[in-house]
Parts: structure tokens; C-alpha cells; sequence
């Protein structure tokens, strides 16, 4: 698969999860590499407080052994995109969602990428909307935290 349809294919999940969860869509911001890398960006994405993804295409990984959509190490531009969702629902809740999330849960990160409390929530929450039955398996916990809170997109155990 291409970055391209991966990309759509996450954008598909980000605005039907919003949708069905009466969540307002972030404003998905598409950067050229050239401008990113002159930006002094390093990352693949992020997200800015007034509501905006903002995704650097070319940075993003391909799909491959390494980084798997809907697996627990997903750098594609389908995951990247619904780990900053997981940043845009932290932070349009009215408490700090991953903070409380990390106390009543207590489980262990779900990927490599754990620099902060609000890192490990977007990625826990980029399992739960790409593959909920994953983290189901592997966080149940968190798993149940989510549910209570919102409605899965993706329904297919994999």
C-alpha cells in the first residue's frame, strides 16, 4: 500500500471515530518534506492545541515488517494520524483524560514510543481505534477504559 492510501485509509478511520463519538473533527494539515525539514521539524506529526494534525507524508513510514497498519508499531500515515487523534481527545476532554487513564489503569505501554503520559495515551488509543480487538488482548485495562468512554470504529477481530 502506498503512503497515499494510507493515508486516506487513516483520515476514513479519524472522521468516522469522530463522527460516531459526536467528537469535532481535527484539521488535517498535509506538509510537503521540504517545508517540514525547513520548519526544523523532526517528527512525522503533530498536534496543535487550536485543533490541527499537522502530517509530513514523505516522513512517515511505508507499510512493512517494521510498522504495521493496525499493529503495535504502526508509523504509517494510517496510525500516525490516529495517534494524533488520541492527542486531539486528550485534550478536548474537559479533565486530563490520559493522566486519569494511566492511574486506573496502571498497564505498561503498548509500543516503543513512550516519551510522556500523554504519548502512551495517544498510542494506546491508536491501537483502540485501528485494532480495538488487539488491545483488548494486550491491554485489557485499557481497553475497557476506552470503552466505557466511546464507540470502537473498527469491529473486526483480526
Amino acid at each position: 500500500m502506498t503512503r497515499e492510501t494510507l493515508m486516506d485509509r487513516g483520515r476514513e478511520i479519524v472522521i468516522l471515530f469522530c463522527e460516531i463519538n459526536h467528537i469535532e473533527f481535527p484539521a488535517v494539515i498535509l506538509w510537503e518534506k521540504k517545508q517540514w525539514d525547513q520548519a526544523g521539524r523532526k517528527s512525522t506529526a503533530y498536534y496543535t492545541e487550536d485543533g490541527r494534525i499537522n502530517i509530513c507524508l514523505k516522513r512517515c513510514a511505508s507499510s512493512g515488517i517494521y510498522s504495521y497498519p493496525g499493529y503495535t508499531s504502526d508509523s504509517t500515515p494510517y496510525g500516525v494520524l490516529n495517534h494524533e487523534l488520541g492527542h486531539h481527545v486528550d485534550r478536548i476532554s474537559s479533565w486530563d483524560m490520559s493522566k486519569e487513564a494511566r492511574e486506573i489503569t496502571r498497564e505498561r505501554q503498548v509500543s516503543s514510543y513512550n516519551t510522556n503520559e500523554q504519548e502512551w495515551f495517544a498510542e494506546m488509543f491508536r491501537v483502540f481505534a485501528t485494532n480495538p480487538d488487539l488491545l483488548r488482548i494486550l491491554r485489557p485495562k485499557m481497553h475497557a477504559y476506552l470503552v466505557s468512554r466511546f464507540r470502537p470504529v473498527e469491529t473486526r477481530t483480526w
